[in-house]
């Protein structure tokens, strides 16, 4: 299964930030190990129920921070953050219901996550970082 490789390319430089993607990319990585476990549906489910609480923890903070600095983008972000839950649920429920290959989920959690840190997250820390 494919993995994201956590490297440089994926950090900001606001520590906060960093170490939640970090340990995102690491629940998205022990999903993708869970597929090939034995008694892998109560594995892969683990495993999304952890990623989905985190990754609302972390959206709901980012956000705070977004809003705390005068992130003028913030309601277009919010926007890409509620995306990124309602696909990713449609995705699980299809993947369960066998509807859609397991891969599929994987893959769009791993894409999303990488371009969306890599593109939009970096305007974040541009401007609380570079003040602009």
């Amino acid at each position: 299964m494919p993995r994201i490789v956590w490297d440089e390319s994926l950090i900001l430089g606001h520590e906060g930030i960093d170490r939640q993607h970090e340990k995102l990319v690491g629940l998205i990585n022990r999903l993708a190990d869970s597929w090939d476990q034995p008694g892998r549906e109560t594995a892969v489910m683990r495993c999304l129920t952890d990623m989905y609480l985190y990754a609302n923890e972390h959206f709901r903070e980012e956000e705070a921070l977004m809003a705390s600095v005068g992130y003028p983008g913030l309601a277009g972000h919010a926007a890409q953050h509620r995306f990124f839950v309602e696909r990713a649920h449609a995705f699980t429920d299809a993947s369960l219901d066998d509807k859609a290959p397991f891969e599929e989920l994987l893959s769009f959690l791993i894409d999303w996550f990488v371009l969306h840190v890599k593109r939009d997250d970096v305007r974040v820390a541009v401007h609380i970082l570079g003040g602009s």
